[in-house]
This record gives structure tokens, sequence and C-alpha cells, in this order.
């Protein structure tokens, strides 16, 4: 009898061990999956923005007929609103058309002198864009699973002798012309809650991220404006 039961608790601990094992790599897989999905969404999304950064701000060059050759006035490279109390921002980066036709969707089509692409989130979670100037132009989604969107811009004050630089919401900015770059912060998130979520972390704004199962992941990106006006 002794031995009988003895051998039932061997095996019911063989197979609890069985059983931890197959959930430990269950959550690894699903995690594994889950960051690369992140991955899928936020590097194609990091190389736009950075392009459109570069691009942002410029003036095309003009040749007015018996002029001498001038570049077209400067335009503020971005400009943003914040999101009332917790909800996301939103931002647009502006381009001449002339010189960078496409837009964020990658549409090359004819349109007024500035090219405006805006970003915000959608209610189904989505990071959505479009040109803004163009009229019957249509939000498109970039990235899904996007919880949150924030934006800080870094302002240039000061003589150019004597420069400052300060961060700002967007509320704070008096000068768009002078926002000389931005920190555009994603709270991205898995589709699918998987076996074991990520622990509570800390979210875009330092508010907590209660544990409900989903992967998540904060990215962090700076744009730098080249054609700011110094």
């Amino acid at each position: 009898m002794a031995e009988t039961l003895v051998g039932l608790a061997l095996g019911l601990w063989v197979m609890l061990l069985a059983w931890q094992a197959w959930a430990t790599l269950r959550w690894t897989v699903q995690s594994l999956r889950a960051a690369s999905a992140w991955e899928q969404n936020a590097r194609p999304l990091a190389a736009l923005w950075q392009q459109l950064a570069d691009q942002a701000g410029s003036g095309s060059l003009q040749t007015p007929a018996g002029q001498a050759a001038r570049l077209s006035a400067y335009q503020a490279p971005i400009a943003g609103v914040d999101g009332a109390g917790t909800q996301s921002d939103n931002f647009s980066l502006t381009q001449e058309r002339a010189l960078f036709p496409a837009d964020c969707q990658g549409n090359n089509i004819t349109g007024p002198a500035a090219l405006s692409n805006h970003f915000k989130l959608s209610t189904k979670l989505e990071l959505t864009c479009k040109d803004s100037q163009r009229s019957g132009a249509l939000y498109q989604a970039l990235a899904e699973r996007v919880e949150d969107m924030q934006v800080l811009y870094v302002q240039r004050s000061g003589t150019l002798t004597d420069p400052r630089w300060q961060w700002r919401t967007a509320t704070q900015v008096t000068d768009w012309t002078r926002v000389q770059g931005a920190e555009v912060c994603l709270r991205l998130a898995s589709p699918l809650k998987i076996f074991q979520g990520s622990d509570s972390q800390v979210g875009c704004q330092g508010e907590t991220i209660a544990r409900d199962g989903r992967y998540r992941k904060l990215w962090r990106g700076f744009l730098r404006f080249a054609h700011a006006t110094p």
C-alpha cells in the first residue's frame, strides 16, 4: 500500500513538472510572437517618421522671372495638439509639396503648396495618418494595437550667441518654427492575451498599466528637424 502511494505521488510530481515545463514553453513562444509583432509595428514607423522629419520644414528653390533664385519661406516643421487628460496627443509634419510630393501613405498627388502629414490614434487603437492639406484625403492605419501616443517638443529660445532649449508640451510651445526636435512615445500591446502577461509597468505619461495578460512595450524615438528656423 505504501509503495502504491509513493508511486502515485511520484507520478503526480512528474506530471506537475511536465505541466510547468509546457506552460513555460507556451508563455515563451507567445512572448516571442508578441515581441516579433511589436517589432513589425515599430520599425517601419520609426523609419517613416525619420524620413518625414528630415523633409519637414524644408523650403523649395524658387526662380521667379527676372529675379534672383531664392528659397521659399520656411514653414514650421511640426505642430501638435495635446490630448485632453490622459488621451493621446496628435501632431503634423509639414513639407513643401513641390520638393517632396509623397505623403505618409506613399501617395504622390498634386495639391496645395504645403503637404501636412497628420498623425493620430483612431478609436480602434490604430496609429493613422493622412495629408490634411489635401481635400478628400482619408486616414490610413500605419500600426495596430497602439494604446497611447505622447509627444514632447524641444523649442529653441534665446539668441544665436546664447541659445537655449526647453522641453515643452504642445500647449507650452510659443513658436512652432523654432521647434528643433520632438520625442514621440508609443505604448504598444499584443493583439491577444498571452498565458502570462507582462507585469505592471509605467506608461508614456508615468501612469501605471495594470497587468491584463497582454505583452506591452514602450517605444521612444527622437525626431530632429534639420530645416527648423535657427
